[in-house]
């Protein structure tokens, strides 16, 4: 799968190397199972909402196809 250059991914991607995710990564625990990482998650639905998608179904749904296709 390609993305073409003027895809907002990378306008996102920009953004998100500015943020400090500090706050968001003090609250995640390292106890028990192994979870997604937090930074990724916020990207992939802050990615989703640009693009128009709001329901988390449909966002899960996309990813799966996503992955299939690779």
């Amino acid at each position: 799968m390609s993305l073409p250059d003027d895809d907002p991914v990378y306008t996102l991607k920009k953004v998100m190397e500015e943020l400090d995710f500090s706050g968001l990564l003090a609250n995640c625990s390292d106890k028990g199972r192994t979870g997604y990482n937090p930074i990724m998650m916020y990207a992939v639905v802050t990615y989703a909402n640009m693009r128009g998608m709001r329901s988390v179904d449909c966002i899960v749904c996309l990813l799966y196809t996503s992955d299939a296709a690779d």
